[in-house]
């Protein structure tokens, strides 16, 4: 079972990330997501990733030439995350 200070952590973490989609620039939210999927096994950032898109993403304005940017993103770098961990070990 996981602590109550790793659940709070969590869900303070998805919290500020929620403010960083909705109020900061985007190189922040990239900033605290990767502070999420390093700390935890974090599928939300999936979820995120979703809800950027929906906020940000207008038929005029295609970031990249990808019409799902943020979800492509945020999945990568889960992936990418998630990879790593295996050969990294943390003190």
């Amino acid at each position: 079972m996981k602590s109550r200070r790793s659940i709070l952590w969590r869900v303070l973490l998805n919290g500020a990330l929620l403010s960083t989609i909705v109020w900061l620039p985007w190189w922040i939210t990239i900033i605290f997501i990767l502070a999420l999927v390093a700390r935890f096994r974090a599928y939300e950032v999936l979820l995120w990733g979703v809800v950027a898109d929906a906020l940000y993403a207008a038929p005029a304005s295609v970031l990249v030439g990808l019409p799902m940017f943020f979800t492509l993103a945020f999945t990568a770098l889960f992936i990418v995350a998630e990879y790593s961990k295996r050969f990294l070990v943390f003190y």
